[in-house]
């Protein structure tokens, strides 16, 4: 438990179902110390529908049971189109992981899957996002529709300078049409330091010749009235609903860049 974070959103189960609209919120299963057992629809709609559960981004799930009604059915979902099968793979920090969002599907990433209707891989380790060689060499191995590179908030400027061209270039060779979104640090201003370093690793790669990457700005991330974070740093609900509108448009572009 975290002093800073939601249970329900650090340990609890988050529900959607599809619609005409898109994916709406059923319901929150709120987490218990060691086990939770809730019923998250008592009337579910007739027919069949759709879900989307989400479960806890910084808890492990060592079991998951699904009780139905007796005369209801349970079927695995239809396949994904093959043109919206490929994920966007997102890694960075506690902020990409979902902290602290008050359920685990109010994190930018899981929005963004909604929104986009694409499967995500958040890649976002907690306090660890620093651009290791041997995490990129993992990162390399997935096949994407789009990179989202955000670790800056774990990695000093030494370190954006060192690390982030490789990753550009390694990335570049592996996957040579699929888009790189790099994005700088959104608790700092675009003229700060660290993100003049990306923007610096940005530019020196386009010089080389590296193609379909792309640079999102700090200054809108976050931006809007009232405070978007708990702590100055993690953002609230109201903070990740800001971020995902930030990339939304971007993400469109580029995944139809990609034919994706």
């Amino acid at each position: 438990k975290m002093n800073h974070m939601a249970f329900s959103g650090s340990a609890g189960l988050d529900l959607y179902r599809r619609t005409g609209r898109g994916w709406r919120y059923v319901a929150t299963g709120r987490p218990q110390d060691h086990r939770t057992s809730q019923v998250l629809i008592s009337k579910a709609p007739a027919g069949f529908s759709e879900y989307l559960l989400h479960l806890p981004p910084y808890h492990p799930t060592t079991s998951l049971r699904i009780g139905i009604d007796p005369a209801a059915k349970l079927a695995p979902a239809a396949p994904r189109s093959p043109e919206r099968a490929k994920p966007i793979v997102f890694y960075g920090t506690s902020i990409t992981q979902g902290g602290c969002a008050s359920r685990a599907g109010m994190g930018h990433v899981m929005i963004l899957g909604r929104w986009l209707d694409r499967p995500v891989i958040n890649l976002g380790f907690s306090g660890s996002g620093k651009g290791e060689p041997e995490v990129l060499d993992l990162v390399n191995e997935l096949d994407a529709a789009v990179f989202v590179l955000e670790p800056l908030p774990n990695m000093t400027t030494e370190q954006v300078r060192e690390r982030l061209p490789m990753w550009v270039e390694k990335l570049r060779t592996n996957h040579p049409q699929t888009p790189i979104l790099l994005v700088e640090n959104p608790l700092k201003s675009r003229r700060d330091e660290q993100n003049r370093a990306l923007q610096k690793v940005f530019a020196d790669a386009r010089k080389k010749g590296i193609a379909r990457l792309y640079l999102l700005p700090a200054d809108k991330q976050l931006a809007g009235r009232e405070e978007g974070t708990v702590d100055g740093v993690h953002p609230t609900d109201l903070g990740f609903v800001r971020m995902a509108e930030c990339y939304a448009p971007v993400l469109r572009r580029l995944l139809s860049l990609s034919g994706e």
